[in-house]
């Protein structure tokens, strides 16, 4: 059997001095200590030899034995009643046959058995629970519903894609929408003929460059020069080596399409009169006012007219529309021409459609910093010392028309000078005041004005004066002081400073025509002192 018996009572020598003294018999409790599987294999007993070994406990087992311990104690022997059967030893203290103790040993077996399967499962369910608190919890869908989800983002991804889509190609007109269909800044519908001649005015500045040759590319057409360029636009040609566009008297031939950039007026065009055929003009890209002498042709125009800074501001939104990209060529021209037309953004004249202009296209030019290009460009203005004044001051001169009802007419010339150098001019105004009033008497002009700007001083924010008007004769002198009232102050009798003006288009020429719309019909004449003015306008 499977057990191990001990003594209950732990001082044995005080149970046999009290009982068996008295001729009691001796009772021992007994104890069974059930062990692991383990630590029962390594004290099992074998009954066969349990005679021969000493009884546990200390226990005397023969008379050889008791002569040694009766000195201490008294004398307790045990008599072991060997089985003639089995040879095994019986317990001699326990009354339990043989059977009863095969059932107990089987259940204590399975006792033991229920036990290790309890451990085992405990800690099982330990490393569970502490993997548990290692770890995030993760949620795993079943395949199915992952692969729904999955459908369900992807239908609605589709779905939104479709949309944007269609926002950005739906002409947002109904095919029997018998309307006008709503003007827009970044889709504009107007469609230029392919295989035209792309030219600015006679006079070409940056900006009249640049925007020829952007349209000429955007619609395959040919890009045409009407007159020599500017020292500015001189400078942006070499400085990005633009290419050179042909000469528009030698491209122009009968039925040949002609588009105007940066001008509307007969006065500015190139001079169709040596022509045997009226010009074919069919469109008109243009960011200035309506003046008298508007263009006319016998062909329905095209006219895209914006109060935008520059000519190819509407250019560059024009390839915008088209979802064209321009060249880095042609982005360098026309983001120098925004630059030079609004100061470097900083001009009255310009616009927010101007400003993301600009930047769009410093994208693709990558010229660096716009404050960096506009001061190359304002310093590139003043032209050699050796131009001749007349030279100078067409420059930038453009001709305007005014007329009445009753058929009277004149003619409005301005010209501008506008540098880093203002001395240049106003350094020799004597010589520039005569040449302006030849030119009067030359060409039949009524009123010639000259403004003189150091847009370097204006562009960088400077307080000190730097706008000033040249004035040939007392008509002038009159009417400047009329237009501008208090905000000119005349230094003598033919220059006034008129800062913080700048702009010929916005701030000069307005109030100067709104002045002569107000008088009475003039009766011109060589002598121009009888255009109705009163002596004390003085």
């Amino acid at each position: 059997m499977d057990v191990e018996f001990e003594l209950k009572e732990a001082d044995l020598g005080e149970i046999l001095e009290d009982d068996v003294g008295d001729g009691k018999d001796v009772e021992v409790e007994l104890k069974e200590d059930v062990f692991n599987q383990e630590e029962r294999d390594d004290v099992e007993l074998d009954q066969e030899n349990w005679g021969k070994e000493e009884p546990p406990l200390g226990l005397p087992a023969s008379s050889s034995s008791s002569s040694s311990s009766s000195s201490s104690s008294p004398s307790c022997e045990y008599k072991l009643e060997e089985d003639p059967e089995t040879k095994n030893v019986p317990f001699p203290f326990s009354d339990v046959s043989e059977g009863e103790q095969e059932e107990e040993e089987d259940e204590e077996e399975e006792s033991e058995k229920e036990k290790r399967r309890k451990k085992k499962r405990m800690t099982q369910k330990h490393l569970r629970m502490r993997n548990l608190r290692k770890e995030p919890k993760v949620t795993v869908l079943p395949k199915r519903i992952s692969q729904f989800f999955l459908l369900y983002l992807f239908v609605i991804f589709s779905l939104l894609l479709t949309v944007i889509i269609f926002a950005m190609v739906y002409d947002y007109r109904d095919d029997d929408d018998s309307g006008p269909k709503p003007p827009t800044v970044l889709e504009p519908t107007l469609k230029f003929p392919q295989n035209a001649l792309y030219v600015g005015h006679i006079n070409p500045s940056t900006d009249s460059y640049c925007s020829a040759m952007a349209g000429a590319s955007l619609y395959s057409g040919t890009f045409t020069l009407a007159g020599d360029p500017s020292p500015e636009t001189k400078y942006v040609i070499e400085r990005f080596g633009l290419v050179q566009p042909f000469s528009f008297s030698e491209e122009y031939e009968p039925n040949r399409v002609v588009v105007l950039v940066d001008h509307n007026q007969r006065s500015q065009s190139p001079p169709f009169i040596g022509f045997s055929f009226p010009p074919n003009i069919s469109g008109i890209i243009d960011h200035h006012g309506q003046q008298e002498g508007f263009v006319a042709s016998p062909n329905p125009l095209i006219v895209d007219i914006r109060a935008w800074g520059s000519s190819a501001t509407i250019l560059y939104y024009h390839y915008v529309r088209s979802r064209a990209t321009p060249t880095t060529s042609i982005a360098q021209c026309l983001l120098s021409a925004i630059l030079s037309d609004t100061v470097g953004l900083k001009g009255p004249t310009t616009t927010d459609y101007d400003v993301t202009a600009a930047n769009s296209l410093n994208s693709i030019a990558r010229v660096g910093r716009l404050s960096t290009l506009t001061i190359e460009l304002i310093n590139s203005r003043v032209p050699p010392s050796s131009t001749s004044i007349s030279d100078i001051l067409n420059l930038d001169a453009k001709t305007y028309e005014l007329a009445w009802k009753d058929g009277s007419a004149l003619t409005l010339r301005w010209t501008t000078f506008e540098s880093g150098d203002p001395d240049f001019v106003l350094d020799r105004q004597d010589d520039f005041l005569e040449e302006m009033r030849k030119q009067k008497e030359e060409f039949s002009i009524d009123f010639y004005f000259m403004s003189v700007v150091d847009e370097l001083k204006f562009f960088s924010g400077s307080q000190d004066s730097y706008s000033w008007l040249l004035l040939p004769s007392r008509d002038e002198i009159i009417i400047a002081t009329q237009a501008f009232g208090t905000e000119a102050r005349v230094r003598d009798l033919n220059q006034m400073e008129v800062t913080p003006l700048i702009s010929r288009t916005k701030e000069f020429l307005p109030p100067v025509v709104d002045y002569l719309r107000e008088r009475e019909p003039f009766d011109w004449g060589f002598d121009h002192l009888s255009i109705g003015l009163a002596t004390d306008d003085l």
